[in-house]
C-alpha cells in the first residue's frame, strides 16, 4: 500500500469513528421496569424522574400505572441518575448507564417508611378462641392471624390506636385492602388488651 492511500485508509477510519461516535450520542434508548414494596405489592402511581447527562439538564418524569410497572421512551443513552417516589416509601436513587441494547428491566423494592410510636419489644395480643392474633415488632411490622388465614404488614401507634396496614394476606382476596388501614384500640396506655372488630385479645 503507497503512502498516499494508506493516509486515505486513516482519514476513512477517523471519519467511521468519529460517525459512530456521534450516533451514539444521539441514540436513544427506552427504560422500563416496576416498582413494588417488600411484599411484592406493584406501587401505582410512583413517580421516576431520570436525569440523564446527556439529556440537556431537564428531567424526565413518568409515573407507574395501576400494577406499578413504568416505561420511560426515548431516553438520551450514557449516564444517568434516576429517582423513585412513592407516598409512605422511602424514596431511593440509582445511577445508571443507559445503552441502546440493554432490554433488561430496573425493577426496584421501596421499603415502606413507618409512622407513629411503636411497641418497644415483640408484643404478642390474642383473642380467647386463638384467633385473630397478632403480633408486632418494635420495628413497625407485625405478623397476624384470624379465622380465614394470615398475613403481615406495617403498624403506628397513634394515642391509644394501633393502625395497621396489611400489606399481604394469605385468604380471601377481599378480606383487606392495603388503601384502608385496619385500627385496634385499647382501653389504656399500658396496651394490656387491644379491641379488634369488637373481639377482645389480651396482651401475652
Amino acid at each position: 500500500m503507497t503512502p498516499l492511500r494508506r493516509g486515505v485508509v486513516s482519514v476513512l477510519a477517523i471519519g467511521v469513528l468519529m460517525l459512530m461516535a456521534d450516533v451514539d450520542a444521539k441514540a436513544q434508548a427506552r427504560l422500563a421496569g416496576s416498582v413494588t414494596d417488600e411484599w411484592g405489592n406493584g406501587l401505582a402511581s410512583a413517580r421516576i424522574i431520570l436525569q440523564s447527562e446527556r439529556g440537556g439538564g431537564t428531567p424526565r418524569e413518568e409515573v407507574t400505572d395501576e400494577d406499578g410497572n413504568y416505561l420511560i421512551i426515548g431516553v438520551p443513552t450514557g449516564p444517568a441518575t434516576v429517582e423513585f417516589h412513592a407516598e409512605g416509601y422511602q424514596a431511593i436513587a440509582s445511577a445508571l448507564d443507559i445503552r441502546v441494547t440493554d432490554r433488561r428491566p430496573v425493577d426496584v423494592e421501596l421499603e415502606a417508611l413507618q409512622f407513629g410510636s411503636l411497641f418497644r419489644d415483640e408484643t404478642e395480643f390474642e383473642a380467647e378462641e386463638g384467633t385473630p392474633m397478632i403480633v408486632f415488632d418494635g420495628d413497625g411490622k407485625f405478623e397476624f392471624k384470624d379465622a380465614n388465614g394470615e398475613g403481615e404488614g406495617t403498624y403506628g401507634i397513634d394515642a391509644l390506636n394501633v393502625v395497621m396496614i396489611i400489606r399481604d394476606y394469605d385468604g380471601p382476596d377481599d378480606a383487606y385492602s392495603i388503601s384502608e388501614p385496619v385500627l385496634v384500640t385499647s382501653p389504656d396506655d399500658q396496651f394490656s388488651s387491644l379491641t379488634w372488630s369488637e373481639t377482645t385479645l389480651i396482651k401475652k
